[in-house]
């Protein structure tokens, strides 16, 4: 079952089980496309961040009738689990040192060295071609 019904766009697409069982089914990608194309379509920038490029669930091909962008990713859960605790562990190390005057510094210090700054939550996750996947299944 798809999570959303209308664009999020600040999110990845989610999605924990479908009617396709063990494939990203075509409706899917479909709701990639239009996901990115509602966060393209007000703004200025010629590109999207490729955050808008990803699938977040299980390690599976497309189904056969999917025709996936050679650019959709899929991350599992586990590695955005693995960012909360990265953030809630930093907030910890700006709890024990910062005072109210240096919290901003404070923050931006830390999350630099946890590797928390925009785009290197992103850069740093597992991310896997769903392309590849379906070669690999096919094969």
């Amino acid at each position: 079952m798809v999570t959303h019904t209308r664009p999020a766009p600040y999110w990845p697409h989610l999605r924990y089980t479908t009617s396709e069982g063990d494939r990203f089914a075509k409706r899917d990608l479909g709701q990639v496309r239009d996901r990115r194309q509602w966060v393209r379509a007000p703004s200025r920038s010629p590109t999207v961040f490729s955050c808008f490029s990803c699938l977040v669930g299980p390690l599976v091909p497309a189904s056969a009738d999917a025709n996936p962008d050679p650019d959709i990713v899929t991350v599992e859960l586990a590695e955005f689990k693995a960012v909360a605790e990265r953030l809630r562990a930093s907030l910890a190390d700006v709890c024990a040192t910062a005072v109210p005057a240096t919290v901003g510094q404070a923050v931006w210090d830390v999350f630099k060295d946890w590797g928390l700054l925009w785009p290197d939550p992103y850069d740093r996750l597992a991310t896997h071609l769903l392309r590849d996947m379906r070669s690999r299944d096919t094969a």
